[in-house]
């Protein structure tokens, strides 16, 4: 079965095609990548399609409430019987670096530099950013680290994120 998916930024997207396959799904057309103001605003919309065909939405709780449940009441208090509507606590990039060994493998770097509880770091972005300063991989450390020159808090693949 075909999902339509909407996400934050272009990071969201392979998490969110990762997570419908592990329940047998596909990932449909994929929508939104221009910020969380932009998923939040369109959201009751997307509800609104979820009346005829699937959704699946991601968004990070970042420091928004307390807690997913408080943040759900919130932004999609009565979602449609076709809307799947997750949040990821605090972000995208916070599950992630949850996932250690393969974090570590792709950014290229020691599995030392990895934090243990990535759930207690209010900035897991920023956590992100810092760990690809360290990368072995040239490529990555241009895509994902600010440039000094450039006063970003990320680098040019995160600024789209």
């Amino acid at each position: 079965m075909l999902v339509n998916v909407l996400v934050e930024g272009m990071a969201d997207e392979p998490v969110a095609r990762k997570l419908l396959k592990h329940v047998g799904l596909e990932a449909g057309k994929i929508y939104g990548r221009k910020g969380k103001a932009h998923v939040l605003k369109l959201l009751s919309s997307y509800n609104k399609a979820a009346q005829f065909a699937p959704w699946f939405v991601v968004v990070d709780l970042d420091m928004d409430a307390p807690c997913p449940s408080q943040a759900v009441a919130q932004w999609l208090p009565e979602p449609a019987d076709g809307m799947r509507f997750r949040i990821a606590v605090r972000s995208v990039e916070a599950w992630l670096l949850a996932d250690r060994e393969s974090i570590a493998s792709f950014l290229a770097v020691s599995l030392s530099k990895i934090p243990h509880r990535i759930d207690l770091d209010p900035h897991p972005k920023q956590t992100l950013v810092n760990i690809a300063r360290t990368s072995r991989s040239r490529s990555l450390r241009d895509d994902l680290v600010p440039r000094q020159e450039s006063g970003a808090q990320v680098g040019p693949l995160m600024l789209l994120v």
